[in-house]
């Protein structure tokens, strides 16, 4: 009997240590606030050789962007920092492609460009996170940047409007963030005008055949993304989201809940009608009333607003903390990942002891709401 009570309390006990431990401010800074993240500033240079239209008037940007402030986020040295333009970007990139094109006969035509999405993300394509995935990398000496755009782009004839064309891609370059943001935020101004001047000599016969829009229809346009509950409503609803529509629409799919929060993995339990709790595993995050956050690598993240965007302090991955041999794993993690063939599936085994979040900053994406 005795036996049957010491292993009913040991197995209790194991169960609180690993599944039912609170959050501690002691094992990990997700919630750092967003406003003390460092500024980097990106200073657009125009070009050293002008580009000349010969039919357009003047090019005129527009930022319909959730935080038209920001376009980037990174770290040095696990410092999280954004990547801001000097002063609102639609202004910015305005003057740098005033200096950079020119126009030839000054015609009645002008483009409106509709910047929608515009964001620097640093990180390593997967060939080459496998062959250094078993060292403490932070992404100042990750070379790989990406710049997510989508810019749509209006022949404008006062006061009529007519839809040229949409430029949607991602543009990856060996680059650091930390350095040479400038340099792609230019390439990117730059190639998103590519089509432009192959449509000149169509400009009248679009204005001709096209639908006409008026300055008010694309606005509503372009604030209609933003016309969600979750950012409307004067109070949020406490409960728990299990999709990316939920949480848009301020309106969780169950209420009555308790969060648990251990070192590498959170727990949802969702409360029965007989007061038992039941795991919830497929959550897409959750609100306490007051805060919301997002599930992340079997963790949550404090989501913080700033205009129309959310930002998180938060994790993608895990790593493996020591550098030097680790003799729990056998291998020596400082050798290229060559020589330790069996490192993934030994990592697997690893005691959490061994492993801990990647805390990086992430935006959250409103086309999809995952985090870039």
């Amino acid at each position: 009997m005795k036996k049957t009570v010491l292993l009913t309390l040991a197995a209790n006990f194991l169960y609180s240590v690993i599944f039912c431990q609170r959050a501690r401010q002691s094992y990990r800074n997700e919630e750092v606030n967003i406003k003390n993240f460092s500024r980097k500033i990106v200073e657009l240079t125009p070009l050293k050789e002008p580009i000349y239209l010969q039919s357009l008037k003047s090019i005129e940007v527009v930022d319909a962007r959730p935080d038209t402030l920001a376009i980037g986020l990174a770290s040095v040295r696990h410092t999280p920092f954004f990547t801001i333009s000097q002063g609102h970007f639609a202004d910015d990139a305005q003057q740098f492609l005033n200096n950079s094109i020119h126009s030839i006969k000054g015609d009645t035509f002008s483009v409106v460009m509709v910047i929608k999405k515009f964001w620097i993300t640093s990180g390593l394509d997967e060939e080459m996170e496998q062959q250094i995935q078993n060292t403490e990398i932070d992404s100042s000496s990750k070379k790989i940047s990406s710049l997510l755009v989508r810019i749509e782009f209006y022949l404008k004839r006062a006061p009529d409007h007519f839809i040229l064309y949409r430029y949607d891609t991602m543009i990856t370059r060996n680059l650091y963030v930390s350095r040479d943001a400038s340099t792609l935020v230019e390439q990117a101004l730059i190639l998103s005008l590519s089509r432009l001047k192959e449509m000149e000599s169509k400009f009248q016969s679009i204005a001709e055949s096209k639908r006409k829009f008026s300055r008010e229809e694309i606005q509503a346009h372009n604030q209609k993304q933003y016309d969600l509950p979750v950012l409307k409503d004067s109070s949020l609803i406490r409960g728990v989201y299990f999709s990316f529509e939920e949480f848009k629409n301020n309106r969780p799919g169950q209420k009555d809940f308790e969060v648990d929060k251990d070192k590498l993995i959170d727990l949802i339990f969702m409360k029965q009608a007989d007061g038992s709790l039941t795991p919830i595993r497929d959550a897409w995050g959750y609100c306490d009333g007051k805060n919301m956050f997002i599930r992340s690598m079997d963790n949550y993240f404090l989501l913080q607003r700033e205009c129309n965007a959310f930002y998180i302090y938060g994790a993608k991955e895990f790593k493996h903390k020591k550098r030097a041999k680790d003799p729990a794993m056998g291998v020596d993690a400082d050798k290229p990942a060559s020589d330790n063939t069996n490192y993934t599936n030994t990592l697997q085994k690893t005691s959490k002891r061994h492993l801990a979040l990647e805390l990086k900053p992430f935006e959250l994406d409103w086309d999809n709401g995952e985090l870039n």
